[in-house]
């Protein structure tokens, strides 16, 4: 996934490398001392769905950094396809949860639909990007990883939207509903010019790549044609 480059291929992983281990305080704190007292109650209600959700994304932050850093020549390494298979289940656990925590979001319907379609979206990204990697299809999985990996990244981009809306002078309530949208549609906005990028400097075609298909060995078949004669 050699996608971004120089300075801004490590601000990613920076900020993915920060707020991953920021999540780990909602592990050894209470909710009101992670995350303030209103808004800390609020996520105390979900119980574990919570923690699957956090320590999911965390775990999906750290392990899509990492493959980041890796070379297109790596790809099919035994380190890689380790790393890869944990950032899917890693996403798997923490987008069911927070398709879960999504529904029942703070702050009404705007934030419960901008959440619920991110999860919706993080989860089948993923998964097809993990069926043409099983399938061998280096371009499409490559390209469905990219928007996989804007998606996680919500995470980060999320605590940076907040922040950035208080300094102009916009209260967190307010700001809730907006930033559960623009915390992931502007990062696959982005994904989608990086995809397109890349195609054009490899000529690759822009029509959608075919879904995906397991190879099938010929040798594999005579062989048992074979033996079954």
């Amino acid at each position: 996934m050699t996608v971004l480059a120089g300075s801004w291929r490590w601000l990613v992983v920076a900020l993915s490398a920060s707020i991953s281990l920021a999540a780990t305080r909602f592990f050894f704190l209470s909710p009101a001392a992670a995350a303030g007292d209103e808004f800390g109650r609020h996520l105390a209600t979900h119980g574990l769905v919570f923690y699957a959700h956090a320590g999911g994304g965390a775990v999906a932050l750290a392990a899509g950094a990492l493959q980041w850093l890796t070379t297109s020549g790596s790809r099919r390494a035994t380190s890689h396809a380790l790393i890869g298979r944990t950032y899917v289940v890693a996403i798997a656990i923490g987008g069911v949860a927070g398709l879960w925590i999504a529904g029942r979001a703070f702050g009404g319907i705007v934030p419960r639909a901008g959440f619920s379609t991110l999860a919706v979206l993080w989860l089948a990204s993923t998964a097809i990007a993990f069926m043409y990697a099983r399938a061998q299809d280096w371009t499409a999985h490559r390209s469905w990883m990219v928007r996989s990996f804007s998606l996680t990244l919500a995470a980060v981009t999320l605590r940076l939207w907040i922040p950035a809306l208080s300094m102009l002078g916009v209260g967190f309530d307010a700001a809730y509903g907006p930033v559960a949208w623009l915390c992931w549609v502007p990062n696959l906005l982005v994904a989608e010019w990086v995809i397109a990028r890349q195609h054009l400097r490899a000529g690759v075609s822009m029509r959608p790549a075919p879904p995906p298909t397991f190879h099938h060995h010929p040798q594999a078949a005579g062989t048992r044609s074979a033996r079954a004669e």
